[in-house]
């Protein structure tokens, strides 16, 4: 079954959401915005009193739609993006991150989560083998092409040898 897209960015919004109440926890919802929440930074020591005050961290909805992100006021510490903060490509954790994304086609040309590395690699080598495998058809048709244009001139010149008239030479 095809998803929307605003299904695939409330899946998305799961997906990060996950990540983002491991790395710092809901404390309060945001006053103006449902899907953002106010909590402790667990980087910064501005977090540390367990103050209402404190909560300087925010997990906030991307104005795209694509995700959430984490953003602290006190130390500015800025993760816009799960895949990113996670490690990028190529760390154990944003891949799998990435594959998550994937199954419900939310990677690519027009999200802010790349395809996996694994998938990358896979589409690289079907790319090579379909440039071989037209790279050796190119070479037999033109092995042919050589092949019929060499007996087509090699009935040319028979024709001719056998359409000129022989002279006599006299001496």
């Amino acid at each position: 079954m095809e998803l929307t897209n605003q299904q695939k960015q409330d899946k998305v919004r799961e997906l990060d959401l996950e990540v983002w109440a491991s790395f710092a926890p809901k404390v309060r919802a945001h006053e103006k915005c449902p899907d953002s929440y106010w909590c402790y930074c667990p980087l910064c020591a501005k977090g540390k009193k367990k103050d209402i005050h404190n909560l300087t961290g925010l997990v906030y909805k991307h104005s795209n739609g694509d995700g959430l992100g984490y953003k602290c006021l006190a130390c500015g510490a800025a993760q816009p993006r799960v895949f990113r903060f996670l490690g990028g490509a190529g760390a154990r954790a944003a891949e799998d991150y990435a594959e998550k994304r994937l199954e419900i086609d939310a990677v690519g040309k027009g999200w802010y989560c790349p395809t996996p590395q694994r998938i990358k690699q896979a589409q690289e080598e079907q790319k090579r083998a379909r440039a071989a495998e037209h790279k050796a058809d190119y070479e037999r048709r033109r092995k042919e092409n050589q092949a019929a244009y060499s007996l087509r001139e090699q009935a040319a010149l028979n024709k001719t040898d056998c359409n000129t008239p022989k002279s006599s030479t006299t001496s």
